[in-house]
C-alpha cells in the first residue's frame, strides 16, 4: 500500500463526496481512502455509504474532535507508506497522488514530508499558491510558520513513520498543522513539489471566514508555538511579531463584521504596536473609526463623500 489519504469531515454532506470522487478518480490507484466523519448530524454517513469501493475505510467519532483529532484517528487506521490528508470541502486533480509518487520515487523514497502548492477557488474565480522550497538559508521551522509560504494539511504527504513519533496537537483550533509542520521540520525533510492539482474552495463557512473568529483561535494556537522553547527559538523576533499583529487584525476584522466597535478598536491598536509597519492602512483605518467619541465623526464624513 502505496497512500493511505485521509478526509475527515463534519456537517458537510453537501461537500464531502466531491472530495471523495477526487481521491477515488486519481490516475495513481495505489492508496487507502479513509474518512473519519468527526461526530456529524446531517447525512454525511448516508453519503459516505453510497460509495461501494473496497479501498474506503470509514469511522465516525461519537463525540466531535475537530480536525486534529479527527487526523489523529485516521492516521491509527492508516497502513500506508506515506500519509495524505484532505478536507471535506477541498479536491485533488486526477493526477495529484501520481505527480507526489514520481517524486517520492526519484528522492529514494525517504523519510520526509512532500509538499505542493494549492489552487485556491471560489468556483468562479481561481490563485495559485506558489509555496516554494525552502531557501538554503533560511531555517526550515521559519519557513514553515511564515504565513507567505503557506503549508497547509490537504498540501502535504507525509511518511507514516514520522506521523508514529508525531501528531497532531489536539488542543489547537486553528493552525494545528502549522504547529505539527513546525515540530517535524525540525527533525525530519521537507521537500517541494511543484504541483498544483491541490484545489481549496474558499466559501462562507471556511474556518476563516468573517463571521468566525479565526484571529483569536490562531493566537491561541500560537501560544503552543511560542510556549515550545525547542520551536520558539527558530522564529526571528520580526516574524513572532507580525505573526501576533496578524492575528488581532484579523479579530479586528471579525469585531468589524459583527458591530463590535470598541473590539475592533482595541484589537487593531494591538495589531499596530506589534507591526507597525504591516497593514498600516488597515489597522489606522479601524482604529480611527472606532476610536471613542471621536469614531462617529469619522464615519459620517465616509458617508458624506460617498
Amino acid at each position: 500500500m502505496h497512500f493511505s489519504v485521509i478526509i475527515t469531515t463534519y456537517n458537510r454532506a453537501n461537500l464531502v463526496s466531491t472530495a471523495i470522487k477526487s481521491v477515488l478518480k486519481q490516475s495513481f490507484q495505489d492508496f487507502e481512502l479513509i474518512i473519519v466523519n468527526d461526530a456529524s448530524i446531517d447525512n454525511t454517513e448516508e453519503v459516505v455509504h453510497s460509495f461501494q469501493d473496497t479501498r474506503i475505510k470509514y469511522i465516525r467519532n461519537k463525540e466531535n474532535l475537530h480536525k486534529g483529532g479527527a487526523r489523529n484517528e485516521g492516521i491509527k487506521m492508516a497502513i500506508g507508506q506515506y500519509i495524505t490528508f484532505l478536507d471535506d470541502d477541498d479536491h485533488y486533480l486526477p493526477s495529484h497522488l501520481e505527480n507526489i509518487a514520481k517524486r517520492i520515487k526519484k528522492e529514494g523514497q525517504p523519510v520526509a514530508v512532500f509538499y505542493t502548492n494549492v489552487v485556491k477557488t471560489n468556483g468562479k474565480t481561481s490563485q495559485i499558491i506558489k509555496t516554494g522550497p525552502i531557501p538554503k538559508d533560511q531555517d526550515p521551522v521559519s519557513f514553515v510558520f511564515q504565513p507567505w509560504t503557506p503549508i497547509g494539511a490537504p498540501q502535504a504527504t507525509i511518511h507514516r513513520e514520522i506521523l508514529t513519533r508525531f501528531n497532531f496537537n489536539t488542543q489547537i483550533r486553528i493552525g494545528q498543522d502549522t504547529e505539527l509542520f513546525m515540530r517535524i521540520a525540525a527533525n525530519f525533510p521537507l521537500f517541494y513539489l511543484d504541483s498544483d492539482t491541490f484545489i481549496a474552495l474558499v466559501h462562507s463557512e471556511n474556518s476563516g471566514a468573517l463571521k468566525y473568529n479565526a484571529g483569536k483561535d490562531r493566537l491561541e494556537g500560537y501560544s503552543y508555538i511560542f510556549e515550545n522553547e525547542e520551536l520558539s527559538k527558530h522564529i526571528p523576533k520580526s516574524l513572532k511579531n507580525y505573526m501576533i499583529s496578524y492575528c488581532y487584525r484579523r479579530m479586528s476584522d471579525h469585531y468589524e463584521f459583527i458591530g463590535d466597535r470598541k473590539k475592533t478598536f482595541k484589537s487593531a491598536v494591538k495589531a499596530l504596536y506589534y507591526a507597525p509597519g504591516k497593514d498600516f492602512k488597515i489597522n489606522t483605518v479601524h482604529i480611527l473609526y472606532n476610536f471613542p467619541l471621536i469614531g462617529g465623526l469619522f464615519r459620517s464624513m465616509r458617508e458624506l463623500t460617498r
